[in-house]
C-alpha cells in the first residue's frame, strides 16, 4: 500500500502561555495529519484552541512543545505557503478596498498588474465589483469579511490548489465560494470564514 505523506502534520503538541498571573495550558498532546485533498473543519467551544491551532500551523505561534510541519518542512513562522484569514477582518481604514486586497501581493513582490487583476476578478466574484474604490468603513461586516477573504486568496496559487482536490470535493467548495454574497447574515459568514486556511502545494 503506497503511504501518502500528509499536507499538514502536528505532532504531541503543547502549548502553554505564560503570564504574571501563572501558566495558561491552550493545547496538549495534540496530534493532526492532513492528507492532499482533504478538506478539514475544526469543530468546538468557544476557547477550546481552534484558532490557537490554527495559528501554529500558519506560524505565527510556535508550539511550548512538539512539531508542526507544512509538505514535510517544520514550520519556523510564517510563511508564503499558507494563507490565514484571522477572525477580525484587519483591513486598513485609510485604503480603499482593492487597495487593500492588493497588500499580501505588496508585501511579497507580486507582479502588480497580475495581482491587480486578480483582485479584481475575486472581488467582483464576491459581489463587490461597485466598492473597488470604496473605504471599510463604507462597507457591512459581511462585505468587509468577503474583501478580507479576496485578499487571503489573492496570493495564493488558487487554480493550481483546487486542482489537486477531487473533483467532487472541488465543485462542492466552488459553489459554496460562489454564494458566499447571498449567506443571510454577517454573522454566519463570520463564523465561518474566520477559521479558514488554504495550504498551498
Amino acid at each position: 500500500m503506497t503511504h501518502i505523506a500528509p499536507k499538514v502534520e502536528l505532532r504531541n503538541i503543547d502549548l502553554r502561555y505564560f503570564t504574571f498571573d501563572g501558566e495558561t495550558e491552550a493545547l496538549s498532546d495534540f496530534s493532526l495529519a492532513v492528507l492532499p485533498g482533504e478538506f478539514v473543519a475544526i469543530v468546538g467551544q468557544s476557547g477550546c484552541g481552534k484558532s490557537t491551532l490554527l495559528s501554529l500551523i500558519a506560524g505565527i505561534l510556535e508550539p511550548t512543545d512538539g512539531d508542526v510541519l507544512v509538505n514535510g518542512a517544520q514550520v519556523e513562522g510564517p510563511s508564503p505557503l499558507c494563507g490565514y484569514m484571522l477572525q477580525q477582518d484587519h483591513l486598513f481604514e485609510w485604503r480603499t478596498i482593492l487597495d487593500n486586497v492588493l497588500l499580501g501581493a505588496e508585501i511579497q513582490g507580486l507582479d502588480p498588474g497580475a495581482a491587480a487583476t486578480r483582485a479584481e476578478s475575486l472581488l467582483r466574484g464576491y459581489g463587490l465589483g461597485d466598492f473597488l474604490s470604496h473605504f471599510p468603513h463604507q462597507l457591512s461586516g459581511g462585505m468587509r469579511q468577503r474583501a478580507a477573504l479576496a485578499r487571503t486568496l489573492c496570493i495564493l496559487k488558487f487554480s493550481y490548489w483546487t486542482n489537486r482536490f477531487p473533483r467532487w470535493t472541488f465543485k462542492r467548495v466552488s459553489r459554496f465560494l460562489t454564494r458566499l454574497p447571498k449567506f443571510s447574515g454577517a454573522k454566519a459568514r463570520r463564523s465561518f470564514w474566520s477559521r479558514m486556511i488554504f495550504p498551498k502545494p
